[in-house]
C-alpha cells in the first residue's frame, strides 16, 4: 500500500512542485513528507482497524508510532536520493564525454 501511494503521491507532488529536486528547500521537503504520511495514514488506519478488530482511534494510535519513524526516514531518504541521483547522473555524463 505504501509503495503504491509513494508512486502516486510523488507523481502528483512533482506535477505541482516544478523545478529541480535538489533545489527544493527544507520547508518544501517537510511539506512533502507530511502530506505523504497524512495520505498514507488515511489509507492505512481503516485497514488496520478492520484487520485488528479495533476502532479507528485505536488503529490511529497504533499507527502513529510507525508513522513518526517513517516520516523522519522518508525525509532523510528523499533528500539523500535527490542529491545522490544528481551525482550519479553527472558522473555518467562525465564518463561519456
Amino acid at each position: 500500500m505504501a509503495m503504491c501511494w509513494n508512486y502516486l503521491f510523488n507523481l502528483i507532488f512533482d506535477y505541482f512542485v516544478k523545478g529541480e529536486r535538489v533545489e527544493r528547500t527544507v520547508m518544501v521537503r517537510v511539506i512533502h513528507v507530511l502530506l505523504f504520511e497524512a495520505g498514507l495514514l488515511l489509507a492505512t488506519v481503516p485497514v488496520m482497524a478492520v484487520m485488528l478488530g479495533v476502532n479507528l482511534w485505536q488503529a490511529f494510535i497504533m499507527d502513529i508510532g510507525v508513522t513518526i519513524f517513517v516520516t523522519v526516514y522518508a525525509f532523510v531518504y528523499n533528500l539523500t536520493y535527490d542529491h545522490v541521483r544528481v551525482w550519479v547522473v553527472s558522473q555518467r555524463q562525465a564518463t561519456v564525454q
